[in-house]
């Protein structure tokens, strides 16, 4: 599996690549992933002109390795009853879709209308293929904002 280094200015005509592609009426309001989709959320808020929810979900904590378990906590969203209509679900990449699959089983039951998923990179190994993303690969993305967490 080879390294792939993103730099910020890549990263930002990766993410115009990709909003390019979702119609910008075909939602109301963006839902960031943190920590990984919080900058491409911020991005995609300036970009569509639409208000941004950030949920939290992490399968482990800065320095540990992953586990099987998914924990969901919601950051900017007080009650996450109040996530309604058309909701763009947006993080940098898929490397399994379980987080990813734990957020939408959290978003079901909802007053949410449609959902529909955008991330940079999917890995071949997602169990979710996303509605909208700009490449499929095996390699290890290493994004400008996390360049800090991989020295050494």
């Amino acid at each position: 599996m080879a390294e792939r280094m993103i730099s910020l200015e890549e990263f930002e005509n990766l993410s115009e690549k990709l909003f390019e592609k979702i119609p910008k009426d075909s939602f109301d309001v963006i839902l960031a992933i943190g920590r990984g989709g919080l900058v491409l959320g911020r991005y995609a808020s300036d970009y569509f002109e639409k208000d941004m929810a950030v949920l939290m979900a992490r399968r482990y904590k800065v320095g540990e390795r992953k586990s099987d378990d998914v924990e969901v906590l919601f950051g900017e969203i007080s009650h996450i009853g109040q996530l309604s209509g058309r909701i763009l679900v947006v993080d940098d990449l898929l490397e399994d879709g379980i987080t990813m699959k734990h957020v939408l089983n959290k978003l079901k039951g909802l007053k949410i209308t449609d959902i529909k998923t955008a991330v940079l990179f999917v890995k071949p190994q997602s169990k979710i293929t996303p509605n909208y993303f700009i490449e499929k690969t095996s390699d290890w993305i290493v994004f400008p904002y996390e360049k800090n967490e991989f020295r050494g």
